[in-house]
């Protein structure tokens, strides 16, 4: 961090490598960084006195940004799943040549790797974080190790989701189905409106033999993520820490760095398995909501069915799958709807072929049954007033919905910019005053000066005529040649000529012009001055 300027409201610096934030007023934004300074318009934000506080800050940010940090779950059992076409899509993303490698040359697996209850540490992740790590983590290695960064992973992430699962489901996942837990869990579920769980998918090779039979003997099954956060404390009324929070601050969301297997876990119930439910079996809700990343078609009513259950990549169309969810009554299957993944199938595609199923066609809902709500964009409209903007220009024509205080908070910005220009350009004005004024005065200066040294050399040339020193003829030249010369030079030969004119001409007879040697403040005669050498003045 280097720094730049500051001005009466803050101090500015350069910075490199740091994302856009703003935490606890300071503000970092293309590069450059603003602390606030100690000044009444800041008042009831952090400020800095100086510029080494503002350093001292920023040192332990980046130490705690920069941090890793890791969390061990307890798992439960492991369970390769079904390699569907759509994954298989998304596994060949993370290999360097996938034309080697076939779709059962890999096993995934779906591990519930975190959650937003509280750990035995007294910690939590809250669901914005779970989204955060969902979004991170894909791309990252499965390491053999608790966070041994040494040796290359056994496998790697290729997709995430979070999702949420019910309290009862939950006890049955961790076993413990104690007051206190399913307590905290209900705490839980009013404050983040659910129990939900990090859910990645990672793929290993089937080759690796060891690992995936230890894997599936459940030897292996503990698990930890290796992650970057800021810790916050959660406090009741009375200022009693209930728990603690990992979360991001200012402009950086906690990442997910690795996840790798442990000898033991300090948070309840990470698993990794296919789901929490029998891989066939769905519920109701599954078999009538679409999700995310399918288009439905729905064949018969899902109301004349007791139980459902689904078949991934059950039929195929021109080589593209189908999944099928089946309903079930008195012991009787039959095809209840049908399933198009997004990954391969386009909306005209599944429409055509829904209407020739005899089916009725709905389009991705853009939201899973079973996820969790994405976190709200912190300038999305809330309830208690909102305004409309309308933006138009030759290109763009659009709509802007922003909430009041977002409105209040972008004019407050540009307000304190036009503040921070006044008072810039007052500073400017003020520093062009003096520098004007400083330059009418050296003119002044510069202006007398050359006055005084023209009557110098009047001086000079008068009373070298009247001394005889030269003729009247020669004075244009002896002007030209004085105005070369310094003040004090043109002084000293001034003083010269006037000491031969007075030895020539004594006092007793008068000077032609009455002149008198100059006095000082007391009325006595100025000491001769020296003149110059008698080459000097015959040059001259």
């Amino acid at each position: 961090m280097k720094f730049v300027n500051q001005t009466r409201r803050k101090f500015i610096f350069d910075v490199t490598n740091i994302p856009d934030f703003e935490l606890d007023g300071i503000r970092c934004k293309d590069g450059r960084i603003e602390f606030p300074r100690v000044h009444k318009d800041n008042s009831g934000r952090k400020t800095f006195e100086a510029i080494d506080d503002c350093s001292e800050w920023f040192e332990d940010f980046e130490a705690k940004r920069e941090a890793l940090h890791s969390k061990s779950f307890l798992g439960l059992s492991a369970k390769a799943a079904e390699v569907t076409d759509a994954e298989w899509e998304a596994v060949k993303k993370q290999m360097v040549d996938p034309a080697q490698f076939q779709k059962s040359d890999v096993r995934v697996y779906h591990p519930f790797l975190a959650n937003n209850f509280i750990d035995r540490d007294g910690e939590r992740f809250p669901v914005k974080t779970l989204w955060a790590f969902a979004k991170t983590i894909v791309g990252k290695s499965l390491l053999p190790k608790g966070h041994d960064w040494g040796p290359p992973g056994n496998g790697r992430f290729y997709a995430a989701d979070v999702k949420k699962v019910s309290v009862e489901e939950t006890l049955a996942l961790v076993g413990d189905g104690s007051d206190k837990l399913r307590s905290q869990l209900a705490e839980i579920e009013k404050r983040d409106g659910g129990v939900y769980w990090l859910v990645p998918s990672f793929f290993v090779l089937a080759s690796d033999q060891e690992f995936v039979r230890k894997m599936d003997a459940g030897i292996i099954k503990d698990m930890s993520i290796g992650f970057r956060g800021f810790s916050e404390p959660v406090k009741d009324e009375n200022g009693n820490v209930l728990w603690v929070e990992w979360v991001g601050q200012g402009g950086f969301e906690p990442e997910a760095v690795e996840a790798s297997f442990v000898f033991l876990g300090s948070q309840l119930g990470a698993r990794n398995a296919k789901s929490a439910k029998d891989p066939d079996e769905i519920t109701k809700e599954d078999a009538i909501k679409p999700f995310e990343n399918e288009h439905a078609c729905r064949v018969n009513s899902p109301d004349q069915y007791e139980r459902f259950a689904r078949k991934n990549c059950e039929q195929k169309h021109e080589g593209k799958c189908i999944d099928v969810i089946y309903g079930i009554k008195d012991g009787k299957t039959e095809i209840q709807a049908l399933r198009y993944p997004k990954s391969v199938w386009d909306v005209d595609d599944a429409r055509k072929h829904c209407a020739d199923r005899g089916g009725s066609f709905e389009t991705a809902s853009g939201k899973s049954a079973d996820s969790a709500p994405e976190p709200e964009p912190a300038n999305s409209p809330k309830q208690g007033g909102s305004m409309k903007i309308e933006v138009k220009s030759l290109a763009v024509e659009k709509e802007l919905e922003l909430t009041e205080d977002a409105v209040k908070a972008f004019f407050a910005e540009i307000n304190e910019q036009i503040e921070e220009i006044q008072e810039s350009a007052e500073e400017a004005v003020k520093a062009l005053d003096e520098k004007t004024n400083s330059m009418a005065d050296l003119e002044a200066r510069a202006k007398l000066g050359d006055e005084y040294k023209s009557e110098l050399i009047k001086e000079a040339i008068k009373y070298g005529v009247l001394a005889g020193l030269f003729q009247t003829d020669k004075t244009e030249a002896k002007t030209k040649l004085f105005g070369k010369l310094e003040v004090e030079d043109i002084k000293a030969l001034r003083d010269e000529y006037f000491s031969a004119y007075t030895e020539k001409h004594p006092p007793a007879s008068k000077s032609p012009d009455n002149h008198e040697p100059k006095s000082d403040d007391k009325g006595k005669k100025k000491d001769k001055p020296t003149g110059p050498t008698k080459a000097y003045m015959s040059e001259v």
